[in-house]
């Protein structure tokens, strides 16, 4: 998310902050090479206002995890298409 700071675990890259209003999003499978996903790798990082949905379950780690407590207004207003 914005203010997060991104660094390489090759050290091959300087880390790099992503830009206010901006997040960085990576292709669920790690078996993809960078040139297979689509994801920030490929085309950056994408702009808040142009993500529609909410995170239901976050997983940042094996110790990290858990749903997602959504605030009122968004239970409300958006509406989950599917869902695992």
């Amino acid at each position: 998310m914005e203010g997060d700071v991104l660094e390489s675990t090759s050290g091959a890259s300087k880390a790099y902050k992503i830009p206010k209003g901006k997040c960085w999003v990576l292709a669920d499978n790690e078996n993809l090479s960078v040139s297979e996903a689509d994801d920030s790798r490929s085309f950056g990082p994408l702009k808040l206002k142009n993500i529609f949905g909410r995170v239901l379950y976050s997983i940042r780690n094996e110790n990290d995890h858990g749903a997602v407590n959504n605030n009122e207004l968004s239970m409300v207003s958006s509406i989950v298409i599917a869902c695992e």
